[in-house]
């Protein structure tokens, strides 16, 4: 899996008040693999960031990501929500995220929120989600995964916050942003949001 574009979308856009970056990914070997191809990785998954296991998704309340885990759901959504817990740990004080098909099998574009104060160049973004590709795949091959609880800000946020220990996530109301991410398994991430009404088309799922 690969991210091969990065590019920054100031607010008010098409999925938010706020800025987004939007990733284009790729998922080369695990293109039409899901979650539920690997035994265990949603486990494992949730012992290394137990945050995930609050996430709404589309299911809009705690525990819709673990339950499209459990169905099966591709990479690319997966690595949405890994930065997206990343970020939280990090102190970046966003919470919406989508996973969007790109036209093509294993093509997917992923939509970040960003800070407002944040600069269009940024590298937190592309730390954020090289960091949520390469935990999605050390898991897929059965590689252990340990940190510190400062690893986040240390790594993404740099000067942006101060080190230190990290606080527990701020406590989000019922269906707030990301907790609800857009894709909640294979077919549901193969729709583009339309620009006119920020909805979802008829599912179009990758042939």
């Amino acid at each position: 899996m690969r991210c091969t574009d990065l590019r920054h979308l100031g607010g008010p856009n098409v999925f938010t008040a706020s800025p987004v970056s939007i990733a284009r990914l790729e998922l080369d070997e695990l293109t039409g693999r899901e979650t539920t191809d690997y035994p265990g990785l949603a486990q494992r998954l949730i012992r290394l960031l137990p945050g995930l296991a609050g996430h709404h998704c589309a299911a809009g309340r705690p525990g819709g990501f673990v339950a499209a885990m459990d169905r099966g759901t591709y990479f690319g959504h997966v690595a949405e929500h890994v930065a997206l817990e990343l970020s939280c740990l990090a102190g970046r004080e966003v919470c919406l995220g989508r996973t969007l098909w790109a036209g093509a099998d294993g093509h997917y574009d992923v939509v970040l929120e960003c800070p407002p104060d944040e600069a269009a160049t940024s590298p937190v973004p592309a730390r954020l989600l090289g960091a949520a590709i390469e935990i999605t795949e050390d898991l897929v091959a059965g590689r252990a995964r340990t940190w510190t609880r400062d690893w986040p800000r240390s790594r993404f946020c740099g000067n942006r916050v101060s080190s230190g220990s990290v606080p527990p996530p701020s406590p989000r109301p019922p269906g707030a942003g990301a907790y609800r991410s857009a894709g909640s398994g294979p077919r549901a991430c193969s729709g583009w949001v339309t620009a006119a009404t920020g909805g979802w088309p008829a599912p179009r799922s990758p042939s």
